[in-house]
C-alpha cells in the first residue's frame, strides 16, 4: 500500500473543522513521544498557530521500562514539544502500581496500563479546562483491535473497533497507516522514540502485530481494506441495535436503586439478540459497570424464559413474578480472585466461571445433598484463608484435604465451597476430577423441604455424589 504524507494532516483538520473551537482552546494530546503521537502532535500545533488554540502534550511515565530509556524518552519530548511550541506535563505512574493493578483485576499488563494513561489524561484536561484530548490511534491499531476482539468473542460492539469519538477523546488517525505516519514525520525531519515494549511478544498486541499481520499480508492481499470495512458495518449494525433496544416496550425500568424491572411478554417478544443486550443495559445501570458478561445474560433469558427459573450470577439475581421480569443487583461479594455468591433457593447460579444449578428431587431417584440436613440461604464461594469442615472427628482443614487429594495447588480455589449459617456444608471437589466432601449431619436443623428429598447440584453436566 502507497504512503500518502498528505493524509495525516488532512486527517486532524476534518476533526478539528467539526469542533466549536474559539481562539484560546486548549486540546490535549497523548504524547508517548513514539511516531504516530509525534505526527499528532505536530499536525495539531500547525493547526492551533493558525486559528489561534493552545495545545498541550500529556507525557505519562508508566514506569515499565529501564530508567536510561525513560530518562531519555522525556528528554526527546522535551525537544519535540519546545520545537513545536507545545505547552508540556508529566505524569508518573507509582512503580509497581500497574502490576498490582493487572493482578488484582486480573487483566493484563497492557490494559493496566491504559487505565493509568487515560485516568492520567482525564485528570490534566479537569485541571487544564481542555476541549478535547487527542489520541494518535492509526489504522494499524484499528485492524489489531478488531482482529484481537474477534478472536475473543465479540460482537458488534467490539468488532467496530476503536472508536473515532468518546467523550473528549478524539483519534484523528484511525484513517492513516503506520507507513502514511512515518511518511508525514519523513517531511518534517521530526525525532522520534523507539518503545522497546513494542518488540517483546510478551503483549498480545505485538504477537498479532509480528506474527499474525504479515501472515495475511502475504496469504489475502486487500485484508486490511476488508476487515475496515467490516468494522464500519458493525458500528452501524451497534448503533442499530442500541437504537432498537433503547425504543423496545420489553425494556427495563428502574424500581429503586437495587431493581429494574419489566414487561415479562413484551420482553420475550424482542430478538434474542435485543433481550440480551437490554439485559445487558439494564446491568450496567445498576451497577456502575456491569459484571454480567453476555455469556451470563444469555444464560438468565435462557433460564428465565425456558425454564421459569430464578438466575443468580455476577451479582445480579433475575426472577419473574406476576408478569414482570426483575433484576435484583447486590447477591454476591466478590473478593480478590474470588466469588461469593447467595444461594437463597433452587435455581441456576453463576459462580465464577461454573454454571451450577440446584433444585429439588426425590432422594430415592436423585443424589444431593439430603433435605434437613442444612439451611438456606447457601453461598457457594471460593475458599478462603483457614476454612475447616466438619468431620466425624471433629474438623478437617481445606488444605490437608487437598493434599491428601493430591489437588495441585494452581486447581485448589477452583474447588467450589458450599456454605449454610453453620459452616461449610460440602466440598464439591467433581469440578476438578476429585471427591466431593460432606460434614457430618447436624442435629437440630430443621427439614428445609420435607423428608425424602435431596438438593440436587450440577456442574459441567455431573451431580454431586450423594452428601450425608
Amino acid at each position: 500500500m502507497r504512503s500518502n504524507p498528505e493524509s495525516v494532516p488532512l486527517a486532524v483538520s476534518a476533526v478539528l473543522a467539526r469542533m466549536p473551537l474559539s481562539p484560546g482552546s486548549l486540546l490535549l494530546v497523548g504524547y508517548s513521544g513514539g511516531s504516530d503521537s509525534t505526527a499528532l502532535l505536530a499536525a495539531l500545533s500547525r493547526e492551533a498557530i493558525e486559528h489561534g488554540w493552545r495545545v498541550y502534550a500529556v507525557h505519562v511515565d508508566h514506569n515499565l521500562r529501564p530508567e536510561d530509556e525513560r530518562r531519555a524518552e522525556r528528554h526527546l519530548v522535551e525537544k519535540v514539544s519546545a520545537l513545536l511550541g507545545t505547552g508540556l506535563t508529566f505524569a508518573h505512574v507509582a512503580p509497581g502500581a500497574i502490576s498490582e493493578y493487572a493482578r488484582s483485576r486480573k487483566s493484563g499488563i497492557e490494559a493496566a496500563a491504559r487505565h493509568f494513561r487515560y485516568e492520567a489524561f482525564r485528570a490534566c484536561a479537569k485541571r487544564l479546562d481542555a476541549k478535547a484530548i487527542f489520541l494518535g490511534h492509526t489504522m494499524d491499531d484499528q485492524l489489531e483491535t478488531v482482529i484481537m476482539r474477534a478472536a475473543g468473542g465479540a460482537g458488534a460492539g467490539g468488532l467496530k473497533g476503536i472508536p473515532p469519538e468518546a467523550g473528549l477523546l478524539r483519534r484523528p488517525l484511525l484513517s492513516c497507516t503506520k507507513s502514511d505516519i512515518l511518511a508525514y514525520l519523513g517531511t518534517l525531519s521530526l525525532p522520534y522514540s523507539s518503545d522497546s515494549t513494542n518488540d517483546s511478544d510478551l503483549y498480545s498486541r505485538n504477537k498479532v502485530r509480528h506474527s499474525l499481520l504479515p501472515a495475511l499480508d502475504r496469504s489475502l492481499p486487500g485484508w486490511r481494506s476488508g476487515l475496515s470495512l467490516t468494522a464500519q458495518k458493525s458500528g452501524l449494525d451497534e448503533e442499530a441495535f442500541g437504537f432498537f433496544a433503547a425504543s423496545s416496550p420489553g425494556n427495563f425500568a428502574e424500581v429503586d436503586a437495587k431493581t429494574q424491572s419489566a414487561d415479562a411478554i413484551a420482553f420475550s417478544r424482542e430478538p434474542l439478540a435485543l433481550r440480551i443486550r437490554m439485559l445487558l443495559a439494564a446491568a450496567g445501570s445498576l451497577s456502575g459497570r456491569s459484571r454480567l458478561s453476555w455469556r451470563m445474560a444469555s444464560e438468565a433469558v435462557q433460564a428465565i424464559e425456558t425454564e421459569g427459573k430464578t438466575f443468580r450470577g455476577g451479582g445480579f439475581a433475575l426472577y419473574s413474578k406476576q408478569g414482570r421480569l426483575f433484576l435484583r443487583y447486590g447477591l454476591d461479594f466478590p473478593r480478590c480472585g474470588g466469588y461469593f455468591v447467595e444461594v437463597e433457593a433452587p435455581g441456576l447460579y453463576r459462580a465464577g466461571k461454573l454454571r451450577v444449578r440446584f433444585s429439588w428431587e426425590p432422594e430415592m431417584s436423585s443424589r444431593g445433598i439430603r433435605a434437613g440436613t442444612f439451611t438456606f440461604p447457601l453461598v457457594i464461594r471460593s475458599r478462603l484463608p483457614g476454612d475447616h469442615i466438619a468431620s466425624a472427628g471433629g474438623t478437617k482443614k481445606l488444605d490437608d484435604l487437598f493434599i491428601e487429594w493430591k489437588v495441585p495447588p494452581e486447581l485448589r480455589d477452583e474447588i467450589p465451597i458450599l456454605e449454610d449459617s453453620a459452616g461449610i456444608v460440602a466440598i464439591l471437589g467433581r469440578n476438578v476430577g476429585v471427591k466431593d466432601r460432606f460434614r457430618p449431619a447436624i442435629e437440630g436443623l430443621a427439614h428445609a423441604d420435607g423428608s425424602g428429598m435431596v438438593l440436587s447440584i450440577v456442574m459441567k453436566g455431573v451431580r454431586v455424589s450423594d452428601g450425608f
